[in-house]
């Protein structure tokens, strides 16, 4: 990685904020100094997914997700864990899955339980990954509601997989689509959504290159 400013977004915060890299191997895992006034606090958790984005090239800004590994409160400092490339045929899915850190209440339908938090680690347009102290099974129907800003965006669909991540369930969620309405409907929506986070990534990234002269 060329340039070691950082723009990190996490579903707790409004907007992104902005880190500095200061030791580590951006392609396994590094640590991050938070370089304006933010406190940590609690609202970052291990295992938290977080999106980033780094600058190569200003017609080439990426946005990459990963997972927080280590809180240092005191040092406003972070550990972040890079999500793995899927390159391989068996990886692959049908469409193609984009990082996330989205939070959002998730219901078993029929089951007359409450809702429960939960928060989305990637997304696609036929399924997402999310993680909850909810104990689910393979086959339970669910609907999540997902936020993003006042937009909720509204998915019901099937428990895949169940496996543990960072102490909490994870569970791959194939979408289940009502009708072509809401398969259009839905798909629109995640694409906006996916931009605006893009947008935001970007767009603080560019204020904190120009502030620091590396534009």
């Amino acid at each position: 990685m060329e340039q070691s400013i950082l723009s990190i977004r996490h579903y707790f915060q409004l907007k992104p904020i902005t880190g500095t890299i200061i030791s580590g191997d951006p392609s396994n895992f590094f640590t991050v100094k938070i370089t304006e006034d933010y406190a940590l606090g609690k609202n970052i958790l291990k295992g938290d997914p977080v999106l980033y984005s780094s600058f190569s090239d200003i017609d080439d800004i990426q946005v990459k997700g990963g997972s927080v590994i280590t809180i240092l409160e005191k040092d406003k400092q972070m550990i972040i864990s890079p999500d793995k490339e899927f390159n391989s045929m068996i990886e692959r899915r049908q469409y193609e899955r984009h990082p996330v850190s989205l939070h959002g209440n998730m219901r078993i339908l029929n089951s007359g339980q409450k809702a429960t938090p939960v928060c989305i680690k990637d997304m696609s347009y036929s399924g997402f990954r999310i993680y909850s102290q909810a104990d689910l099974n393979a086959g339970d129907t669910i609907e999540v509601d997902v936020y993003l800003h006042n937009n909720i965006l509204t998915i019901q669909g099937t428990v895949m997989r169940k496996s543990i991540c960072y102490g909490r369930n994870e569970y791959g969620i194939q979408i289940v689509y009502r009708d072509k309405n809401s398969m259009y409907s839905i798909k629109d929506y995640m694409d906006k959504m996916l931009q605006n986070e893009k947008d935001l990534l970007k767009t603080q990234l560019v204020k904190s290159l120009v502030a620091s002269g590396s534009l």
